[in-house]
């Protein structure tokens, strides 16, 4: 798509803009949100992280909302 977009010459069209724009946006925010994944993953995983964070949090105390 992208590269039917630069033979198209969306580049210099606003009209075929979104030929650009919407597979940009796809797979910007399909990264993002890998990123996110891999680092909730590795919050969830990762001993050292987990250890880490356990040290820090009072299990005790009562919950508040």
């Amino acid at each position: 798509m992208l590269n039917q977009a630069y033979t198209d010459a969306a580049i210099y069209s606003l009209d075929k803009a979104y030929w650009l724009l919407i597979p940009m946006a796809t797979i910007v925010g399909l990264s993002f949100g890998l990123v996110l994944f891999a680092q909730g993953t590795e919050k969830l995983f990762n001993p050292r992280i987990r250890a880490r964070h356990a040290d820090t949090v009072d299990d005790t105390a009562p919950y508040e909302e």
